[in-house]
């Protein structure tokens, strides 16, 4: 599949294989990549997983709940909330 459709690459590339791809696509990203680089980009990512995806990736790049609270809670997005006017 074409994970760069709008021309970007780098990291959000590796961020949509590891979203949207196969299990193909994600062995050869652990594969060329590495689980560390891979868990960096996780880590600085975390807005961007969420229930199975995240739990997925958590187990295989070994991160524990602690880090990844951690982590998200330095994320502005994860760390701000939208309040509601109405």
């Amino acid at each position: 599949m074409n994970y760069k459709w709008d021309g970007c690459t780098g990291e959000e590339t590796i961020l949509r294989i590891m979203t949207l791809g196969d299990l193909d696509e994600l062995t050869g990203l652990i594969k060329s990549k590495g689980k560390e680089a891979l868990k960096e980009v996780f880590l600085r990512n975390t807005h961007r997983f969420h229930g199975k995806n995240r739990a997925f990736w958590q187990v295989v790049l070994e991160v524990s709940d602690e880090e990844f609270e951690r982590e998200a809670k330095r994320n502005f997005r994860n760390a701000s909330k939208l309040k509601y006017f109405v």
